[in-house]
This record gives C-alpha cells, sequence and structure tokens, in this order.
C-alpha cells in the first residue's frame, strides 16, 4: 500500500546506500500474483519486510522485483506479532543459498522440513545469479504455499535454519521452546506444571509472584500456542500442580498451590471454583493454623500440597511435596480418607514426594508411583499404600505422567526421561545433566544466555497430551514451556 512505501522510504535514509549508482524506489507486486489467503494479508506487511524490498531495490530493477516476488509470493500470514510469515522448502531456500550469496541473517519456524516463519535479522546485499534458478525457485515457492496455507502446529528451531531434535527411533521429537507465548500484558513467573484437556488444549501453571495479585496464575492455549485465556489470581506467588480430568460428561481443573495459598481446589476449564480444601485436621499431622489460618511458614507441620493422581472411582491421592511429606487419600467429593508416609529416609517415608501418578499399565495390580525427589528414586506402592520396591538413578524426579505403556518422568537435573513397564529408561530427551549439575549457585536458570536449544535446564514438569507430544514446564526464573512434537 502506498503509504506503507511513504514510511519505507523514510527509514531508508537510516539504512547505509552510500555504495550504490541509484536512487531507492518502491517496488509494488501486484496481490492477483499472491495466493488467495496471502493477498488479503498483504497490507499488513511488517515495516522490516518493506525495508528489504527497499535495499534490494538498489539493484537492477529486474532483480529487485524478482526478489520482492519470492518474498511476497510465499507470504502465507501474518504473526500476531507483526513478524512476517513465509512458506519455503527448506532444500530449496539451501539449494538457493548455494548459488547465491547470503541475502540476509534469520531465524525459523519449521514444520516437518518446510520453514512457515520467517524473520529477517539483519540485511546483506547481494546479486542473483542465474535465470533459470530464480525461475525453478518461484514456482517451487508458489506451489509449495498455495499447499501451505493451513499449516499444522509450529515447531521452532532458535536461531537456525535447522530443526532440533531428541529422542531415537519410534521416540524422536522435535524441540519447540519457547512453545506458548503470553500476551503483551502477562508474563511467566516461574513456570511450574502443564496439563492437556480433551480437546488438547494446553494449561499452564506458574507460581506468580505474591506482590503482584491481580496477574493471572493459570494460563490456557491451543494446539498451536495461541493463547485463549486466563485466571486464577488467587494462586499467585503458590501456583503449583494443575491435571484435567473428565467426570462424566464434563472435564474439571484440579490445582494445588503451595507458599502462603495452601490449599487445593477443583475447578471447571474457565476457571469457576467447585469447592477448595485446605490441610485435613483429621489426619492430625498440621499445626493447627494451617486449616484456618494458613501463612507462608514451611515446615515438617505444615501443609505445601504439590501434584495429584486420580483413582477410577473418581477419588484421588494429593502429595503433600513441600510441607509434612504425607500423600493423603481423597474420596471423588474431596473427603479426606487416609495418608501414608511421611519424613524420613525412604523405603515407605520421603524426602519431598513432589510428584506421582497411578501406574495401571498391568490393570491386575495398579499401583502408585511416587517421585520421591530430594531421594532421587520413585517409590512404587500398591494403592492402599503399602511399599513395595524403589526405583534409583534419576536425578530429581518431579513428577509423572503416563500414556499407553510409557512413563514419562520430567527430573529437575536438566532432563525428561520415558520408562518402559519395569520403570527402565528407554530415552533420556534434553539431556544436560553435567552442565547444569555443574551449576551449583543455579546461575543458569536466572539467565536465559546460557540456555541451550534441545537441551533443558530444570524440568519441573512434562505431560503427553493427545497426539503423543509432549509438553515440559521448567523450573527457570522467566518461565519456559517447551513442546516436543513427535516426529516418529
Amino acid at each position: 500500500r502506498a503509504n506503507g512505501h511513504d514510511r519505507a522510504a523514510k527509514r531508508t535514509k537510516a539504512l547505509d546506500f552510500a555504495s550504490s549508482p541509484r536512487e531507492p524506489f518502491p517496488i509494488a507486486v501486484p496481490t492477483d500474483r499472491l495466493p488467495i489467503a496471502a493477498s488479503s494479508l498483504c497490507v499488513a506487511l511488517p515495516q522490516s519486510a518493506v525495508d528489504v524490498l527497499q535495499y534490494y531495490a538498489w539493484l537492477p530493477k529486474s532483480e529487485s522485483t524478482w526478489l520482492a516476488e519470492q518474498i511476497l509470493v510465499a507470504t502465507c500470514r501474518i504473526h500476531a506479532k507483526g513478524r512476517l510469515q513465509e512458506v519455503f522448502p527448506i532444500n530449496e531456500l539451501r539449494r538457493f543459498a548455494e548459488i547465491n550469496p547470503p541475502c540476509f541473517d534469520y531465524d525459523v519456524h519449521l514444520v516437518d522440513s518446510t520453514i512457515i516463519h520467517f524473520r529477517f535479522l539483519s540485511l546483506r546485499r547481494t546479486t542473483v545469479k542465474s535465470a533459470s534458478s530464480r525461475r525453478d525457485f518461484l514456482k517451487t515457492t508458489t506451489a509449495v504455499t498455495a499447499g501451505m496455507i493451513a499449516a499444522p502446529n509450529i515447531a521452532t528451531a532458535s536461531r537456525t535454519n535447522s530443526q532440533i531434535m531428541v529422542g531415537e527411533k519410534d521416540l524422536k521429537f522435535e524441540v519447540v521452546h519457547h512453545f506458548p507465548q503470553l500476551p503483551a500484558q502477562y508474563s511467566w513467573q516461574t513456570t511450574h506444571n502443564v496439563a492437556v484437556d480433551a480437546a488438547n488444549n494446553l494449561y499452564v501453571i506458574h507460581e506468580g509472584q505474591e506482590s503482584k495479585k491481580d496477574h493471572p496464575s493459570i494460563f490456557v492455549f491451543d494446539e498451536n500456542g495461541k493463547f485463549i485465556r486466563a485466571f486464577g489470581q488467587k494462586y499467585q506467588g503458590g501456583g503449583h500442580g494443575i491435571e484435567v480430568r473428565k467426570e462424566g460428561n464434563q472435564e474439571f481443573l484440579y490445582v494445588a498451590a503451595y507458599q502462603q495459598v495452601k490449599e487445593f481446589a477443583k475447578l471447571d476449564l474457565k476457571g469457576e471454583v467447585v469447592w477448595t480444601k485446605r490441610a485435613p485436621k483429621e489426619s492430625d499431622v498440621y499445626h493447627a493454623d494451617e486449616a484456618d489460618n494458613p501463612t507462608k511458614v514451611w515446615g515438617r507441620n505444615r501443609f505445601m500440597p504439590t501434584n495429584f493422581a486420580f483413582l477410577p472411582d473418581g477419588g484421588f491421592f494429593l502429595a503433600d511435596g513441600y510441607g509434612a511429606f504425607y500423600i493423603h487419600r481423597y474420596d471423588k467429593d474431596g473427603k479426606w480418607l487416609r495418608s501414608f508416609g511421611g519424613d524420613g529416609a525412604g523405603e515407605g517415608k520421603f524426602n519431598t514426594p513432589h510428584g506421582l501418578w497411578i501406574d495401571d499399565r498391568n490393570p491386575a495390580a495398579p499401583k502408585i508411583v511416587v517421585t520421591d525427589r530430594a531421594h532421587n528414586t520413585l517409590q512404587i506402592f500398591d494403592l492402599e499404600g503399602k511399599y513395595e520396591r524403589t526405583i534409583t538413578g534419576f536425578g530429581l524426579p518431579a513428577n509423572i505422567d503416563k500414556q499407553g505403556d510409557l512413563l514419562l518422568v520430567p527430573e529437575l537435573k536438566a532432563r525428561v526421561s520415558i520408562l518402559d513397564k519395569n520403570y527402565k529408561p528407554i530415552v533420556e530427551l534434553g539431556s544436560d545433566v553435567e552442565r547444569i549439575s555443574a551449576d551449583k549457585k543455579n546461575t543458569i536458570r536466572g539467565d536465559e544466555k546460557q540456555w541451550q536449544d534441545g537441551k533443558f535446564v530444570h524440568p519441573h514438569d512434562a505431560c503427553f497430551d493427545n497426539q503423543g507430544n509432549i509438553y515440559v514446564a521448567e523450573w527457570v526464573g522467566t518461565g519456559r514451556v517447551t513442546k516436543l512434537k513427535k516426529v516418529s
């Protein structure tokens, strides 16, 4: 559009065109040359893309017009933040780069092996050498764009033009760091847990800062990472565990909060509270204030609930992972029934029983699996809470999820493990154990510049979605939720 070119012309004064013999001229590519879906969005081209077109106006007109066509013909849609999104076959891009000098620095988002998001970082001057390569490239990009208007789930390769893969054989995943993006008015404040509903929507709870009382602690995204809604201000400063459970024809959220909140609750998927509970007085475990007047006090007689595990009869277990170290059993209405565990050296006793799940992979003999985090073990119990055995070899295991025959265990010491029916690791994902373990002062978790693509820092929770993908929430200062997109 004309005013877009006018603004671009003004901005070109700030760019270095001193070596060029020509004055810049606007480049206009008719929208009838674009795919239909792109035509309606052409007017929304971000300034960076317009600047690129102005930059290439210094080339001979035929060459610069062709470059404009490559950018605009491939335009598919515009990102919410105003960044140009394009569709290129990655092999064609690489071939084009071999024929021609690099045109620009960039980062990309990928779907399978196709680029669907392209963000310009800096510009470089170049010329186009081969007419045949221009025709071939234009033909390919146009065809691919038409077929990719409705793009599947996005996967990200941060600061690189190739996919980052983890895993092996049948458990191979593409890594998408920072998968869900919050609207500008919100910020991540130590992401804690993740859950998925029947529609494959993602629920994320962060601990939040107690001082930001009007900030939500629970955020909902669709399977493409698009923000849907937020709620749960009352959990700010203590948001921790979250699970989705279907009861009859309706799904509900179960939320556990520690620190100054010290309660657990059942909510509908929009955040409306069904019931809220505090420390079970009848357990005779807790200080009297924990049920009636909780404050931000820690100790073995304090209530700091962390995570849930659900039973087929509608009841559930609740782990007091940071307080008294007990596992509490409740009926379907949230009535306390009994407890097991407590502080101790293992074999039925715990040091931070942070997470748990029901392992029903053997339906005849289902088990309770508890992550005894500070002991670096899993403990196995029958459904009555009778201790059976301990599984060693973990690095601060934080929680558990199950899908089919696979048990998923995020470990705070920088990896996510998938276990078989015998609790043996099948694969370790995103492991950075040695480097993170050597960081005794936990400086890496607060410095994003030290995070490495394809590696985890402190996985605090993980869950499967309905398609076998995995979401990982990390205990890092600025929050991070990664999607591991299953590719095999």
